[in-house]
C-alpha cells in the first residue's frame, strides 16, 4: 500500500500512473472532498480502491481484506498454472513447484514447507514487490494481516538466504527494499 497527498491539479492522476507502471501493488487512495469525477479518475488510471471522505476504519479495514482475498486468488493462479515444470530454469537456480525441489548450482536444497512456499511465491512473479504482510497473509492464511505477527517471514527468509545465497549478506535472489518488502530477481 503507498500512500501520498492527491492534488486537484492532476498530481494525483500522475502518481497512479507512474506507480501502476512501476508494481501491482495495491493502491488505495484516501481524500478530503474530493468529486466524483477526481474519484473515477484515480480508479481509471490504476487506484484499487479510491475513497472521497475519510472511511469509517471498519470500511477501511473491509476494503482492504477484500483487496488482499482477491489478491491471493489471482496468486494461486499463476502458481496452479506454473505447477508443471520450473518455476525457475536456469544454471544457478532451478525450482520445480511440482516436485516441490530446488536445485542450486546443481546441488538439491533442503527446505521446510514454509520456505519453499516463501520462495515459490516470490519466484511465481520476478521482480515484483512484495509486502511482508501480503507474504505472511499469502504463506500463513491468517485471519486478520493487521493483527498478524509478521517476524516469522523476516525468519523464514533470512533461514532461506542461508540456505541459497552464496552471500546471504549480499543476497543475489531474494532482495530485500528496505521499509517495504522483498522481490525476486536472477541475477544478470
Amino acid at each position: 500500500m503507498l500512500h501520498t497527498e492527491y492534488a486537484a491539479d492532476g498530481e494525483g492522476m500522475e502518481f497512479c500512473l507512474r506507480t501502476r507502471e512501476k508494481t501491482d501493488a495495491i493502491m488505495i487512495l484516501l481524500g478530503e472532498g474530493l468529486s466524483d469525477p477526481d474519484v473515477t479518475g484515480a480508479l481509471g488510471f490504476g487506484a484499487d480502491v479510491c475513497f472521497a471522505h475519510p472511511p469509517a476504519l471498519s470500511v477501511l479495514i473491509a476494503q482492504i481484506h477484500a483487496l488482499f482475498r482477491r489478491s491471493k486468488l489471482s496468486l494461486r493462479k499463476g502458481e496452479e498454472e506454473n505447477k508443471q515444470g520450473f518455476l525457475v530454469d536456469d544454471p544457478r537456480l532451478k525450482i520445480d513447484v511440482g516436485s516441490r525441489t530446488v536445485i542450486l548450482d546443481y546441488q538439491p536444497v533442503t527446505l521446510t514447507a514454509r520456505e519453499f512456499d516463501i520462495l515459490a511465491l516470490l519466484a511465481a512473479h520476478p521482480n515484483q514487490v512484495f509486502y511482508t504482510k501480503q507474504i505472511f497473509h499469502s504463506i500463513w492464511d491468517a485471519d486478520s494481516i493487521l493483527n498478524g505477527d509478521d517476524r516469522p517471514v523476516c525468519v523464514h527468509i533470512s533461514n532461506l538466504r542461508k540456505k541459497i545465497e552464496p552471500d546471504p549478506q549480499n543476497p543475489r535472489f531474494i532482495i530485500t527494499l528496505r521499509g517495504v518488502g522483498y522481490k525476486f530477481q536472477l541475477p544478470q
